[in-house]
């Protein structure tokens, strides 16, 4: 009986970005070498346009809605999570993969766990024109990925 490679939830994962709650990107990695190639001016558009749309999306919507939760296309499936404070956590995967949701929630917390412990320590925060870029460690987990120096 062969033993099929079943690719496993990292494998199917294109990118991640988070948005803080005036729209600002704060993070944004590629998690695939198939991931689109997007300059950096290009992911700051991507970022603010994608808040304006999950708020405009929340107020036109006929039944009572957050804004967008997920996105499902023949190229790509998208999942947001919105925290309490308003960040939004996104994820961009091949269609069909399962459980983005649980692991966009464990994104959250592990965001959430470093920034808590992390505030008081300004030297891991970096200040690029208005934007702050974090040195999240939140993507250790991913055996792929190299964490952030």
């Amino acid at each position: 009986m062969l033993n099929a490679h079943r690719p496993s939830l990292f494998d199917m994962l294109l990118e991640l970005f988070i948005i803080n709650r005036s729209g600002g990107l704060i993070y944004n990695r590629d998690l695939s070498s198939s991931a689109p190639d997007i300059s950096i001016n290009d992911w700051l558009r991507l970022g603010s346009t994608f808040h304006s749309l999950h708020a405009i999306i929340g107020q036109v919507a006929p039944i009572k809605s957050s804004g967008i939760d997920r996105l499902d296309t023949d190229s790509f499936t998208l999942r947001c999570f919105q925290s309490l404070s308003g960040v939004k956590f996104v994820v961009t995967a091949d269609p069909g993969t399962a459980e983005l949701d649980s692991f966009l929630r464990t994104t959250y917390e592990l965001y959430a766990d470093y920034v808590l412990k992390v505030s008081c320590s300004l030297h891991y925060i970096q200040i690029y024109g208005s934007f702050l870029v974090l040195k999240l460690s939140i993507l250790v987990f991913h055996p792929y990925i190299e964490p952030i120096p």
